[in-house]
């Protein structure tokens, strides 16, 4: 059965719940987006995201229980995310490369001694290769079974696991490293809660998360893989409410994609008054609003422009750059096979401008 017919009628299975905000519990929310990416790039249909008005935290609302969440990350995860069962060549290539990369920007940062790594959403654990080969004792976990199994193929010490249910001894790890996965885990709290007792006192937390500028398509960016859309200041408040404080973020392109921010955090102790750091932290939600709206236009007038040059023909990746550049159009390029990237750049330009034509953009 096709992969995505698989997902459609895994949804069936479902009921959406509303929730209140996941990070300060505030029922106060406000839809600014109801359409979005549903299933492969460039299928759209109904996605409500809302922004909360008390702490600005943007997230997916309704959505589904946690059993939707476990048998999705179970098998069809990377079908519908990346179009393949198990991580492709490039793909295993392109993680030795990154994870080499956010190991050398760390050991820059903090020279600390060897100890045990917890790659929190490994994949299939390639990223941990440079931390293994510097003496480093790596362990990591990931719910997407076949990712899993070739991991270990290949001598990773993983495991299948999903983060809201690590199962690790407490004060275990010195480190743990988490590229992307807390976008995607179905209980942020929870994941958090484990990680705070797997982690030794003053231990850190290394974070990757998608950039709140909204690189590329709107209608891509806010897609149905990712529950939660943060900024530095939301994480700052979801972080103390746990624990842990940020030392050191950064929006430095430290694997050389332009589509990540970094932050380097460490472990505390619990806060006890979150309302506090709401008061603080919380921002002018109608500002967010007001941001997201304007990059909606910007992007639809590159895109008509990038629609018009390239309507008959495909560019080389030089071509395109070259063109982006000299009409100073702003676009995050994706990483991987650069015909293949440009390719998805003109057909996401392309549908978002049918898309925005139609009045669906909103």
């Amino acid at each position: 059965m096709d992969s995505n017919i698989k997902y459609q009628n895994l949804k069936k299975k479902f009921r959406r719940v509303k929730k209140n905000c996941e990070i300060c519990g505030s029922s106060n929310n406000e839809i600014f987006q109801n359409y979005g990416r549903t299933s492969y790039p460039g299928e759209y249909g109904l996605l409500r995201i809302v922004i909360c008005k008390d702490c600005g935290h943007k997230y997916q609302n309704p959505n589904f229980s946690d059993n939707f969440y476990k048998e999705y990350y179970k098998e069809l995860y990377r079908e519908i995310a990346f179009d393949g069962k198990s991580p492709s060549n490039l793909y295993i290539n392109q993680q030795k490369q990154r994870g080499k990369k956010v190991f050398d920007w760390y050991a820059s940062v903090y020279k600390s001694d060897k100890g045990k790594m917890l790659d929190h959403g490994c994949a299939s654990g390639f990223t941990m290769a440079e931390w293994e080969k510097k003496g480093w004792d790596c362990y990591g976990i990931d719910p997407h079974r076949p990712s899993v199994l070739l991991g270990k193929k290949h001598g990773y010490n993983i495991k299948i696991s999903s983060g809201e249910d690590l199962k690790f001894k407490k004060d275990f790890f010195d480190v743990v490293l988490s590229l992307g996965s807390l976008e995607h885990s179905y209980d942020v709290n929870k994941s958090l809660k484990k990680i705070y007792f797997t982690l030794k006192e003053s231990g850190h937390l290394i974070v990757r998360w998608r950039s709140d500028k909204i690189f590329g398509s709107p209608l891509e960016y806010f897609n149905h893989n990712h529950y939660r859309f943060f900024t530095i200041n939301c994480w700052k408040i979801l972080l103390e409410k746990h624990g842990f404080r940020i030392l050191l973020d950064s929006s430095k392109k430290i694997e050389g994609w332009e589509s990540y921010d970094y932050f380097i955090a460490v472990k505390g102790t619990k806060q006890k008054n979150l309302s506090e750091s709401v008061k603080v932290n919380g921002l002018n939600y109608k500002k967010e609003i007001l941001k997201i709206e304007k990059k909606r236009k910007t992007y639809y007038l590159s895109c008509k422009k990038i629609v018009k040059e390239f309507t008959k023909k495909q560019p080389s990746e030089f071509d395109f750059r070259r063109f982006i550049i000299r009409e100073n159009i702003s676009w995050g390029l994706l990483g991987g096979d650069s015909k293949q990237v440009i390719k998805r750049s003109i057909l996401e330009a392309k549908r978002y401008v049918i898309e925005y034509d139609n009045g669906n953009v909103f």
